[in-house]
């Protein structure tokens, strides 16, 4: 069976550090071990990847997005070699339907479960209608939690709630290190949908409370759906100065050496995600694999992986004061940050790459 991979034409498909790279990285890879034929289409503007293993990679010569699918296009007429498009991207999915390919599509959006997410409700909207197109014209879909696959099987029957994965051989927990300052840490993209002006109200509640604490946050500033802009990374900034927490804050930008980034999570003590809304964030997974607890706000598919008070604690979005108490209780009862870094283990091993790659193949097999 022979699988071309695709996502968006603006960002990495497989060479960058996001979440939704990682997912098309790791499911290519386990898909390759099943037996199946992936290849993963990714634009010569990027790094270098001819190292990643096993994975056959077309590359896409990108100057604009738009001539990135004219090539695309012309280069999938020429072969015909595939017997499915695996789309992780609206427009793709859309286009390659419309041409009778056989598609399957895989929807990262968050809008599906949240409109309300610091954006203009004209582009939120705009977004939407491609992927509702995108899910009505699929043969298949596939969703990453429940609450996705409820909204998006209204408009095609055939979709499958597939969840996240993460590699617990890889993300695996550190010795318990000496008690000492509160080591917070964010992973995201740093886009308004995150709600990182409100750890950052946190914060100042921290500081007043006298907790001794450093937040360290891990992500690209380019902001995703609203162009490459750094504007809301600057807006966060902003805050931080006005509130006189720059002491308290450290921005790495984009890590993209996985070694790296498992040795913040390491060396944290809580993993904070104040996010307005999400499909299925990678990180908060690989954040529980190396049994960090978990503070998380309160948007629909976060069940899927928490329990509050097991895991981690669930609290209102937009609420720094209920974040920062419970930071607060977490910090101060060690037994409690024991037990759930514990559970968050636990959970985490639940979710697996090899899992997920079994669904889809599936479904492709249905589909072919």
């Amino acid at each position: 069976m022979n699988i071309l991979m695709i996502g968006f034409p603006d960002k990495p498909n497989i060479a960058g550090s996001g979440g939704i790279e990682t997912h098309i990285y790791n499911l290519s890879k386990s898909l390759q071990k099943m037996g199946v034929n992936v290849k993963v289409v990714e634009f010569e503007d990027f790094k270098d990847i001819s190292d990643l293993e096993k994975i056959t990679i077309k590359r896409i010569s990108r100057r604009q997005p738009i001539f990135a699918l004219q090539a695309l296009l012309a280069y999938l007429i020429r072969k015909k070699e595939f017997d499915i498009i695996h789309s992780h991207a609206p427009l793709t999915s859309i286009l390659f339907s419309i041409m009778k390919q056989k598609v399957v599509y895989t929807s990262h959006c968050p809008f599906w479960t949240t409109r309300n997410v610091n954006l203009s409700p004209v582009l939120v909207n705009t977004i939407m209608v491609q992927e509702k197109l995108a899910t009505r014209l699929a043969k298949a879909c596939f969703a990453l939690s429940k609450s996705m696959q409820k909204r998006m099987k209204k408009l095609n029957k055939n979709t499958i709630m597939i969840g996240q994965g993460v590699d617990t051989t890889f993300y695996k927990p550190k010795r318990h290190r000496k008690n000492g300052k509160l080591k917070l840490l964010f992973i995201g993209r740093l886009t308004p949908v995150k709600g990182l002006e409100y750890l950052v109200y946190a914060a100042d509640i921290l500081r007043c409370q006298h907790i001794d604490f450093k937040i360290t946050i891990i992500g690209p500033k380019s902001a995703s759906f609203v162009g490459k802009e750094d504007y809301y990374y600057k807006f966060v900034k902003n805050e931080i100065k006005r509130l006189d927490l720059e002491k308290y804050f450290v921005f790495t930008g984009e890590i993209n050496n996985d070694t790296l980034k498992r040795r913040y999570l390491q060396n944290s003590d809580i993993f904070v995600f104040p996010s307005l809304g999400e499909a299925a964030p990678m990180a908060i997974l690989e954040a529980m694999s190396c049994g960090l607890p978990i503070i998380v706000s309160n948007y629909k598919g976060v069940k899927d992986i928490i329990k509050d008070g097991k895991e981690g604690f669930i609290v209102e979005k937009k609420n720094p004061k209920m974040l920062a108490k419970k930071i607060i209780e977490l910090w101060e009862n060690k037994n409690l940050m024991k037990k759930m870094s514990k559970d968050a283990r636990k959970k985490a091993e639940k979710f697996s790459w090899k899992k997920m790659a079994a669904k889809v193949f599936k479904v492709y097999q249905s589909v072919k």
